[in-house]
């Protein structure tokens, strides 16, 4: 853990130092045996102090439920200090009571608990400032208690081995005597009626006060654990459990599994106090030693967290008191000798990237400006003036902000001078800058403008900085919120409630109207490439999408996640792009032109089979647990981990190319294939490829290379197959610039009749779908395709259909077509086709007639037709005919 701040004797005197944090984590209040409360701030900074009215020992402070009020009871001192943080005013309570031993606040309502010596109980009201005295509550000296959360009950225990239950008026509703003085008291979290007591560090003592008729369970442990110090309830209904000689157990407080130890574990030699964060749920003992921290999900020590402390009795570090920040981010440790050291445990996890640069919060007030990339490492620092909750990154800015104020810095090694803090109208939702411009989305408006610092519009022709609002004031009302926006080098997007997605183009200023793009519900999240030309957005309904504004087309994302919180492009491979939820990955493939136009594509396991015929199984990628994903590097992935600092890891679609991947190199070269086929890293495989050496991973590149048209890579692949005929019919195609006459070719290739004539009939040579069905002896589909492309091979093509409709022995459609290209049957003498036969068709034209109509009983036509052609071989034919009849 990083050290945040000290607070040394010069505060508190060489005493022991008893602290309380507020419930918000803003405010640290501390006391020595000097009798001044201070407090400071969560950066260290000294805010107030309060002086005691007697220099007695401070036996307890704490907060009240809503952070506004500090409770302090002194020793031999009847008063209780109330400090008002707001108005820095401080109210004595006279509780009446003789030796106040007992300070405690509800924590579901303004009430006080204040309990003395003699037994007695005063309950104040800090909205009403009345009390409620409660006079014999306990026949001696109550020494510790607890609220329940919600139902409000109070429960006491005293030195005399007594436990009472009380409504929030102070009447007993329960009273029971126990084995040792209670000195420790806790209700389980969410449940009122169920109660631990300390019993003197002898045993623990469970309470269901749900069945009144239930006995109470009491928990004895080993000798050898010492005494117990301390417990608290976690998770669903487990106890941690604290012993002087060092040890942490674990136990379960559910009937089937009471008694059993869950876990046991030494970390000290001697343990003075445990501390538990449930916004962590880890757990941080404090013993000889120093502080070791406890993560309470899988009882593992967190070695790397550990704090190491000079704990000996003669050291300024003996330790007294330890305890969290209500949201887990700081760690409290005070001393006997007046110091109170506090940690940096977790870090906010606010961050920000421009490329391969990503800016995250150091420290509660420093943001680390690093390069993630392969190479470079240079780390600066940018101190900020506020504990930022959202930042954004420029290549030579930075902005910082929370609520609705944003700070803006500039952002280099040499200089990080503030330049201007703005506010807006409404809490801010998002913002990004570049390198000119900062987008700002706050309340239902987003605000465009230039940078502080950078000059505004062209020179000569404006005057001042560039600003704007989304949407016009005089848009529909249903196009006046916006949801979500990126802003780019020349580019703002912007979604709509109403579904609509615009561009704005920044050098003009001007809105892109032929790029905007409707939709039917709210978007609510927007990712775009780099430039711009591809964007992935999701709308409310979880649904992604992936739209080419150059295009208009819209593809829909298979298997897209239902609770996605996060879209990162890939910073070197950028066809690539990863959508993250809280605790998966799903990796996916953009190919902007493949036989089938352009397909995204889930990234998954490659199974080649034989004959190098290659199936894609998707997979889903598992991401640890708080961990936030910033920049995706091709083979690195960049995380904020839930401490706040930077982690790079191996991208699982990538780890063939991990030297630490525990594999051998066969293996990994066979791995490398199938990731970059998967990947549509061709060069790569094609790498992979020839060092595996093995036809079926040529045979499955080849189908690769000719699904996403890449000829010159087909053809270095059939080249090295030794396919000749497939080389020599790629090389007639590899001038050609028409996409979908290339895919045409491709399906042609791959036997895809169906999608190569849709395409060819899409590309700027329709007529190639002629002539594939004249190669494919399909007549009938080239006569119609004949009728609009190329009406001069209409004769021909009908001829040639006329002769397989006879050849497959249907003559009466045959005679028909015959008929058809046959001039004799127009009205006027000659048929449209007629007119352009060919000597030659027009004598084949006249056979065909003559056998249709002899084979159909015709026999007057047919003869006549033969006679009249003069054909020997026409009149052996109908002889021929006629005998078989």
């Amino acid at each position: 853990m990083k050290k945040l701040f000290k607070k040394g004797a010069e505060f508190h005197d060489r005493s022991p130092v008893k602290f309380a944090w507020d419930p918000s984590g803003n405010l640290l209040a501390s006391v020595g045996r000097n009798a001044v409360v201070h407090l400071f701030d969560r950066h260290g900074q000294h805010v107030h102090e309060i002086s005691l009215s007697m220099s007695t020992k401070v036996l307890n402070m704490e907060w009240d439920k809503d952070g506004e009020v500090l409770a302090i009871l002194q020793a031999k001192n009847n008063v209780i200090l109330l400090y008002d943080v707001h108005s820095r005013q401080s109210i004595d309570f006279d509780s009446r009571l003789e030796e106040p031993s007992f300070l405690k606040w509800s924590q579901s309502s303004p009430l006080l608990a204040v309990a003395g010596a003699k037994g007695n109980l005063q309950i104040y009201n800090k909205d009403t400032r009345k009390t409620v005295p409660v006079w014999g509550k306990h026949p001696s000296k109550i020494t510790c208690g607890a609220w329940s959360k919600g139902s409000n009950k109070l429960a006491l225990g005293s030195d005399d081995c007594t436990l009472t239950l009380s409504n929030e008026d102070g009447d007993t509703q329960f009273q029971e005597e126990t084995k040792y003085a209670p000195v420790e008291i806790r209700f389980a979290p969410g449940n009122s009626n169920l109660i631990s007591i300390n019993m003197s560090g002898h045993s623990l003592l469970l309470y269901n006060l749900a069945d009144g008729t239930e006995a109470p369970v009491e928990l004895a442990f080993q000798s050898g654990y010492g005494e117990i110090k301390t417990h608290h309830w976690f998770g669903d209904r487990y106890i941690m459990i604290g012993f002087s000689e060092g040890y942490l157990v674990v136990i379960s407080t559910h009937m089937q599994e009471i008694g059993e130890e869950q876990h046991h574990k030494r970390l000290h030699s001697k343990l003075y106090d445990i501390a538990y964060s449930p916004a962590l749920n880890r757990a941080a003992t404090l013993g000889d030693g120093g502080v070791r921290i406890i993560d309470m999900t899988n009882y593992n020590e967190l070695k790397n967290e550990g704090i190491s402390m000079d704990t000996s009795r003669n050291s300024e570090n003996m330790p007294h008191d330890i305890d969290w920040s209500p949201d887990g981010q700081i760690l409290t440790v005070s001393t006997h000798s007046g110091v109170v050291y506090n940690f940096l445990a977790k870090m906010p996890c606010v961050h920000a990237r421009n490329g391969l640069d990503v800016a995250y919060l150091c420290s509660l007030r420093e943001v680390a400006v690093v390069n993630v990339g392969k190479y470079r490492s240079t780390t600066y620092t940018v101190p900020v003036s506020i504990e930022p909750t959202f930042m954004a990154l420029g290549p030579e800015y930075l902005a910082v902000g929370m609520n609705n104020r944003v700070l803006y810095y500039q952002c280099s090694p040499h200089s990080n001078q503030m330049l201007a803090e703005k506010e807006y109208i409404g809490s801010v939702n998002a913002i990004d800058i570049n390198g000119e411009y900062a987008a700002v989305l706050a309340g239902k408006n987003l605000f465009l403008e230039t940078l502080p610092g950078v000059r505004g519009g062209d020179a000569g022709s404006r005057d001042g900085p560039r600003k704007r609002v989304f949407p016009d004031p005089d848009a529909p009302e249903q196009y006046r919120q916006v949801t979500c926006m990126a802003l780019l080098e020349q580019f703002v997007i912007f979604g709509t409630e109403s579904g609509s997605i615009h561009f704005f183009f920044l050098p003009d200023w001007t809105m892109i109207s032929g790029a905007e793009l409707r939709n039917d519900q709210a978007v609510s999240m927007l990712a775009p490439n780099h430039r711009g030309t591809r964007v992935i957005f999701v709308n409310d309904s979880h649904e992604g999408h992936l739209y080419n504004p150059v295009t208009g087309e819209v593809n829909e994302i298979p298997e897209f996640p239902p609770h996605p919180t996060k879209v990162l492009w890939d910073e070197t491979d950028r066809h690539v792009f990863y959508i993250f939820s809280e605790t998966e990955m799903h990796v996916y493939v953009y190919a902007p032109v493949t036989i089938k136009r352009q397909q995204v594509v889930k990234v998954g396991r490659v199974d080649i089979d034989g004959e190098g015929v290659y199936k894609v199984s998707p997979e889903t990628y598992r991401v640890q647990a708080g961990f936030t994903p910033i920049v995706c590097n091709s083979e690195y992935i960049t995380y904020q981990n839930p401490s706040g600092s930077l982690k790079k890891y191996p991208s699982p679609p990538y780890n063939s190319f991990d030297r630490n991947l525990d594999i051998d190199e066969p293996q990994r070269l066979r791995l490398r294939f199938r990731q970059c086929l998967c990947l549509h890293l061709l060069r790569e495989a094609w790498d992979a490829a020839l060092e595996i050496d093995q036809t079926k991973y040529y045979f499955a590149l080849a189908n690769k290379a000719m699904e996403l048209m890449d000829i010159p890579m087909a053809m270095r692949v059939y080249r090295q197959l030794g396919d000749a005929g497939m080389v020599m019919a790629l090389e007639q195609i590899v001038h050609l610039e028409d996409k979908n006459l290339i895919a045409g070719h491709m399906a042609l290739f791959n036997s895809d009749y169906q999608t190569a004539q849709d395409l060819f009939l899409s590309s700027s040579e329709p007529v190639e779908a002629l002539h594939m069905q004249r190669d494919l002896v399909q007549w009938e589909q080239a006569l119609k395709l004949a009728m609009t492309l190329a009406p001069e091979q209409v004769p021909e093509i009908t001829v040639q259909f006329a002769q397989q409709l006879e050849f497959k022995e249907n003559y009466e459609e045959a005679l028909r077509v015959y008929e058809s290209a046959d001039p004799s049957m127009s009205p006027t003498g000659a048929s449209a086709i007629g007119a352009l036969l060919s000597p030659e068709n027009e004598k084949l034209v006249t056979h065909g007639l003559a056998r249709c109509s002899l084979r159909l009983g015709d026999l007057h036509r047919g003869l006549r037709l033969a006679r009249a052609s003069d054909d020997a071989q026409l009149c052996r034919g109908g002889a021929g005919i006629l005998e078989g009849e």
